[in-house]
């Protein structure tokens, strides 16, 4: 009886572990390579999980189920038919939903503390590719913004959230604090390596909530004072043709997403494309019934561009891809779409801070804020949870960690 007994421990070590490598895959795939083929194993994993207990996912955030609904239901009623580009729009939206449920099934597999060395060693993988990269193509082509830009991927949401992890949870390498505070230091190298507007603003929301948790406390102004004294000092021995880049786009993120113009110049397009994408969505409402208005166009809409324009290596005459989420969101299920998604976000953000003043879990529900604060601002620039695979490590820890609260009756996202 006790060997049945350590033979069935051993065996379910063994599972975590495969599903813990599984995990790692998925998230490494999703974001470096294939994000058709990070939803396919994803739905797979679901189907599995699912045949196996005998059960479906039946609680989900209704913002995100309400899109997906009028976006089917009306672009199929507007195009008579399913096309590439109708089941593109379907792919953007039922991504998030997969991965979400992806997280919440996680939870009641294995611990937070196998879930989050998971993220952690997955972000070491794409942080020491990235950084490989970025070091070859800078010893081959000097120090300059294109050479860093051009090689490693774009910013890596998954090493956003293993520091936010790390920072907030104590509990994870606590046996080498140095250990510890390496990995943390080079996560914070390998999101400012990116030079990316987008990884900094997403990264930001971590330091700054954990400040406000600590700021009795002496030690974190210390630190405040003495990363203040780095930053200050790279900025002044960095080369000029690196860090001004990184400054002029910072200064342009407000500027380049106005959509206020009302000729659009070639001129202007070109240096304010993301602002022009908003005023062509924008133009498709204007003088349209209730109806349309409510529900938007549905999936598979195109927006017509006044010019032919090369993006990437192609000519367009149509658009179907969209910089900011929100207004894909709007374009594709209307204002009862965008409103429904916004309110979600509100809503479940004040619900993790109400739980915070309560002191049910701080570190729990901060990590919680630091993910909603990166799906909401990156939705604005980047489409957020609706760029396919990109969000992929926010949205499964998301889910992971919102199953915790599903206990209380409150199912957050899910």
């Amino acid at each position: 009886m006790i060997i049945g007994i350590k033979n069935l421990k051993v065996i379910r070590i063994k599972k975590c572990y495969i599903e813990m490598i599984l995990l790692g895959i998925l998230i490494i795939i999703g974001e470096l390579y294939s994000s058709e083929l990070a939803l396919v194993i994803s739905l797979a994993y679901i189907s599995y999980i699912c045949f196996i207990r005998h059960c479906i996912p039946i609680e989900f955030n209704n913002s995100i189920i309400t899109i997906m609904i009028i976006g089917l239901i009306v672009g199929v009623l507007e195009l008579k038919s399913i096309n590439r580009d109708y089941c593109r729009d379907l792919f953007k939206v039922i991504s998030p939903i997969c991965y979400l449920y992806y997280g919440y099934l996680l939870q009641t597999i294995f611990n937070e503390d196998y879930y989050c060395k998971t993220i952690i060693y997955s972000a070491l993988f794409v942080a020491l590719r990235s950084f490989s990269l970025k070091m070859f193509a800078l010893l081959s082509s000097g120090l300059s913004f294109s050479a860093i830009r051009s090689v490693g991927g774009n910013a890596s949401p998954v090493i956003i959230v293993a520091f936010t992890l790390l920072l907030f949870n104590k509990e994870i390498f606590s046996n080498s604090k140095k250990l510890r505070s390496i990995i943390m230091l080079f996560f914070c190298l390998s999101i400012f390596l990116y030079l990316s507007r987008t990884a900094i603003i997403m990264w930001l929301p971590s330091l700054m909530i954990y400040i406000y948790m600590n700021r009795k406390q002496r030690k974190i102004l210390k630190a405040l004072f003495i990363i203040t004294l780095i930053l200050i000092f790279m900025a002044v021995i960095m080369p000029t043709s690196l860090i001004y880049p990184l400054i002029e786009k910072f200064a342009k993120s407000f500027t380049e997403i106005s959509h206020t113009d009302k000729k659009w110049a070639w001129a202007a397009v070109n240096n304010n494309w993301r602002g022009y994408e908003i005023y062509l969505i924008l133009k498709q409402f204007e003088n349209v019934s209730l109806l349309r208005m409510l529900f938007g166009y549905g999936f598979g809409k195109l927006i017509d561009l006044d010019y032919e324009i090369q993006l990437g290596d192609s000519l367009y005459t149509q658009i179907a891809i969209f910089h900011n989420g929100y207004y894909f969101i709007l374009l594709k299920s209307g204002y009862l779409g965008l409103v429904s998604y916004v309110f979600s976000l509100v809503a479940d953000m004040l619900y993790y801070i109400k739980l915070y003043l309560k002191k049910r879990d701080v570190n729990h529900d901060a990590i919680q804020m630091v993910l909603i604060l990166a799906m909401a601002t990156s939705c604005y620039v980047i489409a957020g949870i609706y760029n396919g695979a990109y969000l992929i490590s926010i949205c499964i820890t998301y889910g992971f960690l919102g199953g915790r609260d599903s206990a209380n009756n409150r199912i957050v996202w899910m």
